[in-house]
């Protein structure tokens, strides 16, 4: 009877360790998405702010859009 409860004990808790680790994972990784894609975002305007100072950047920048 005991190694019963014991051994359901040990299956919830690991259930709950799977998906408190499958959380931490998903946080982790979107939270390192936004983070990957924002410094691209704000390397981009930087560089296109540089960039529009010379003039053929300006002339490239104005054939985009």
């Amino acid at each position: 009877m005991v190694f019963v409860i014991a051994i359901n004990f040990v299956h919830v808790g690991w259930s709950y360790l799977k998906w408190k680790m499958k959380h931490i994972f998903i946080i982790s990784a979107i939270k390192t998405t936004f983070l990957h894609y924002g410094c691209i975002f704000t390397k981009c305007i930087i560089s296109t702010r540089n960039a529009s100072q010379h003039s053929i950047t300006k002339m490239f920048l104005k054939q985009i859009t």
